[in-house]
């Protein structure tokens, strides 16, 4: 085989490799244009205060913290179950 043969067909090897590489190049860069970014898990927040006393005035059970003294009234530290929302907001009071 002469060389100007061979130096033809590596040319035409080169090529055709060339050609390959750039289509499968584009193929995959397509692929990826296509793939839908997957969307984050939001993490679940912890319930804030103010929604834990809105649950509590649902539930109607109120923790005491401290002696408060409610109109006229002393209400002792501890778990206390009220006949509805309470009449009054104390910082003894405390909605769970």
């Amino acid at each position: 085989m002469s060389r100007r043969r061979r130096r033809r067909r590596r040319r035409r090897r080169r090529r055709r490799r060339r050609r390959r590489r750039r289509r499968r190049r584009e193929e995959e860069e397509e692929e990826k244009k296509k793939k839908k970014k997957k969307k984050k898990k939001r993490k679940k927040k912890k319930t804030s205060p103010e929604m834990n006393l809105l649950n509590a005035l649902h539930s109607n059970m109120v923790w005491v913290y401290y002696m408060v003294e409610m109109n006229d009234v002393l209400i002792e530290p501890g778990l206390i179950f009220t006949s509805g929302p309470m009449p009054s907001f104390d910082k003894g009071l405390v909605w769970t």
